[in-house]
């Protein structure tokens, strides 16, 4: 499979950008936390409690399992009210920087955004600078090739010196080795190129 990649791109669901997404949200829940600790807490609490020895008011004392048993109880309510009044200053000062810290995140998670699009036109443009170079390549290998037969045959037929025909092994050789290595940029950009995207397993696909 060759190196292609014409999908569109979603920075939104990129690794990077989840994560700076991420501080966000953990940024704006720490906000309605501050938010919130200037609310009154109202909390209900309730006790009961039973008592028995078996003991009557006459003096007798019940026997068995009946004197086990409570046999008096009572109970009580309370309603508790939490106000601080007090820290309204320091809540006031938390809240504010709190806001702050949003503000600084939401601005870095547009940046991310802006960096991510900028770095995927530039693997995108690399990719194609690429493929064009790998389309030539295979064609000036092939002509050296030719060359180097035709001063192979020079040679024999005694038209030729042998210095000529060691240039044109030469030349190539060379011809071959940046075919090979103009393929392996192609390859390397299209790695870049996932990279930037966050998914490497179209690479790894089509390197299979």
């Amino acid at each position: 499979m060759a190196a292609e990649d014409d999908g569109a791109f979603h920075p939104e669901n990129t690794p990077a950008l989840l994560e700076q997404r991420a501080v966000v949200s953990q940024s704006a829940s720490e906000l309605r936390a501050t938010d919130r600790s200037w609310v009154p807490q109202f909390n209900l609490e309730a006790a009961g409690y039973g008592r028995g020895t078996g003991a009557e008011t006459n003096g007798q004392r019940l026997s068995g399992a009946t004197g086990l048993a409570p046999s008096v109880g009572n109970y009580a309510v309370v309603l508790n009210v939490t106000f601080g009044f007090l820290d309204f200053a320091s809540i006031h000062a938390r809240e504010a920087s709190q806001a702050a810290t949003l503000r600084a995140e939401q601005s870095r998670e547009t940046l991310v955004g802006r960096q991510l699009q900028e770095q995927f036109a530039q693997a995108q443009a690399a990719l194609r600078a690429m493929r064009s170079i790998a389309k030539s390549t295979p064609i000036q290998a092939a002509a050296a090739r030719t060359a180097l037969s035709q001063a192979t045959a020079r040679y024999k037929a005694g038209l030729s010196s042998i210095d000529d025909v060691a240039q044109s092994q030469r030349l190539a050789v060379q011809a071959e080795m940046d075919d090979s290595i103009a393929h392996l940029n192609v390859w390397r950009a299209f790695l870049q190129l996932q990279a930037v995207r966050g998914d490497l397993q179209p690479f790894l696909q089509a390197a299979q």
